[in-house]
């Protein structure tokens, strides 16, 4: 069945966007009123207990645009463009110009505008519509003119409700993978105390003695498909959650004391050296030998010394344990709005030295807890992919 397409704003009273207040601060107490950014669009709700920045109530009434209400939809419109949430409590909050705010008129369900707001035909009108410069942005005229598939109100709730609960289904997946991860930062804390405090008192050493090689990638032009004798080259993508990621790989060629330089060995560690995020800053993988490979220069390689007596799978969760990462910011530098750290950085780190053997079975578990999560993201990619079909099917009218 083919339903008329209806732009969006035909299907709302208003489309605003937040701004910047004079006022801003970190304590609910003090200020009262949470301030929403892009960061707060979490699986299609509102979380402001996530980096939470408040305003006061004079600056909320001050900026009367840009006040939220129950039922609206937010929507990300600078950097990263299309992450949408419904607003479910009546809590007063507000916005920054980042976010915008689809206040419907009653002929279409929230939750169904927001279902259709995650599939690609939304996305690609988004991506169409962006401007990219410095940064993406999607100006409101570009979400006014955005059309949307329009069934009959029944129809809408009835395929809203459906894909919920797939896509509950896949929160509920990747919520499981969360506490993993916090199981093992858990772990860590009662194995070896907080790196920052030492509370054990371990012996410390600074990155210049627990490196023996802190060196930048390659930034010889990657190709999309290997030829010759081109080997993955490992860029910012591919680490991400204190692993690497072997999807969309890029690959180069390098000769002679270049490719044997920059050639990764097991248990190297890759840092994420530069990033418009600070909190990205630092962001690190264990290399596993997985297949020969390169990196790339916005990447720094650190092999470990041997003798020092620490391994890299500890090293690894020590520098991105919660309490550490101010330790990895200090050391940030921040140009042309990107923040870069350096190998000079690393080598002032400080770590705690626990015994090898207490190291070796904190990896232990770590392999145990990490095949866990291989089999939960297995599942996750299998209801990945039924949600997929069921929003294909949702929106063509054939569900």
């Amino acid at each position: 069945m083919t339903w008329p397409r209806v732009k969006m704003n035909e299907l709302s009273t208003l489309i605003t966007k937040g701004t910047t207040p004079t006022s801003i601060g970190y304590s609910f107490v003090d200020y009262g009123i949470p301030f929403v950014r892009v960061q707060n669009l979490i699986d299609g709700r509102v979380d402001v207990t996530k980096e939470p920045l408040f305003i006061d109530n004079a600056t909320h009434s001050a900026l009367e645009r840009s006040q939220i209400q129950q039922g609206d939809l937010l929507v990300s419109i600078a950097g990263t463009i299309g992450r949408a949430a419904v607003v479910e409590c009546d809590l007063p909050m507000n916005c920054n110009q980042a976010v915008a705010i689809l206040r419907l008129n009653g002929k279409a369900s929230q939750r169904y505008v927001l279902n259709w707001l995650k599939t690609s035909d939304a996305h690609r009108q988004m991506a169409s519509r962006g401007v990219t410069g410095t940064i993406t942005n999607l100006s409101l005229g570009q979400i006014k003119t955005m059309d949307i598939p329009l069934p009959p109100l029944s129809e809408q709730r009835r395929i809203a409700a459906i894909l919920d609960e797939a896509d509950g289904l896949r929160a509920r997946r990747r919520a499981s993978l969360a506490e993993l991860d916090t199981l093992l930062q858990s772990t860590f804390l009662e194995m070896f105390g907080d790196p920052v405090t030492n509370p054990m008192g371990w012996e410390v050493v600074r990155g210049t003695e627990a490196f023996e090689d802190l060196t930048y990638g390659t930034s010889r032009k990657s190709i999309n498909t290997p030829t010759g004798k081109a080997l993955p080259v490992l860029r910012i993508p591919n680490v991400i959650g204190g692993q690497i990621d072997w999807e969309d790989l890029k690959f180069v060629e390098l000769d002679g004391t270049e490719a044997t330089k920059l050639q990764l060995q097991l248990d190297d560690i890759l840092f994420v050296r530069s990033n418009g995020n600070p909190d990205h800053i630092g962001r690190c993988a264990r290399f596993d030998g997985t297949r020969p490979s390169y990196y790339a220069s916005y990447l720094i390689r650190g092999r470990v010394k041997l003798s020092i007596g620490l391994t890299s799978e500890f090293l690894k969760h020590h520098i991105e344990f919660p309490s550490y990462r101010h330790r990895v910011r200090r050391e940030a530098r921040t140009t042309a709005g990107n923040y870069n750290l350096s190998t000079a950085g690393i080598r002032k780190f400080e770590f705690i030295v626990p015994p090898l053997a207490l190291q070796r079975e904190f990896a232990a578990i770590v392999e145990s807890v990490e095949a866990q999560k291989a089999r939960m993201r297995a599942h996750l990619a299998e209801l990945d992919a039924l949600f997929a079909s069921l929003q294909s099917r949702a929106f063509n009218g054939e569900l």
